[in-house]
């Protein structure tokens, strides 16, 4: 039979590897909602990225929109940042999901028709303004006639 000091002994020993126990689940749980937390912010960067693309691109569509409508230059200005910030967010975009090649091959579709309607605006532009040197042209043509 055990002594009073040894069981006091044993009991706090038993007491302190409950202890240790329940410390390491709560730091390995800590860790495990720590490691889903950052996923989870990654994945909203991802979205919150992929939106502003988007939102550019709006952007630069209805900056084309306005200037066949005005012919005025000036329109353009939305465009033209609009630009910038497409590329700007597909370079953070590819930096964001560098890690996963199912989302590298998804941002490489997503660039390459990102540059299809960039080239269409460029062309609509280009359209427009050749339509408004013609029309100016033509207008020149009346005054003499």
């Amino acid at each position: 039979m055990l002594n009073f000091k040894n069981r006091i002994i044993i009991g706090f020993s038993i007491s302190l590897i409950i202890i240790a126990l329940v410390n390491y689940s709560s730091y390995n749980s800590l860790k495990s909602y720590e490691n889903r937390s950052e996923r989870v912010e990654h994945t909203y960067d991802v979205l919150v990225t992929t939106k502003e693309t988007l939102i550019q691109l709006l952007i630069a569509e209805a900056s084309l929109s306005n200037f066949a409508l005005t012919n005025q230059d000036y329109q353009l200005n939305g465009y033209i940042t609009a630009k910038d910030s497409i590329q700007e967010s597909l370079d953070k975009l590819k930096n964001l999901i560098s890690d996963n090649p199912n989302q590298i091959k998804r941002v490489k579709e997503l660039e390459g028709l990102v540059e299809k309607i960039l080239l269409n605006i460029d062309e609509s532009i280009d359209g427009s303004k050749k339509l408004q040197t013609e029309n100016k042209e033509i207008r020149t043509i009346r005054t003499y006639i």
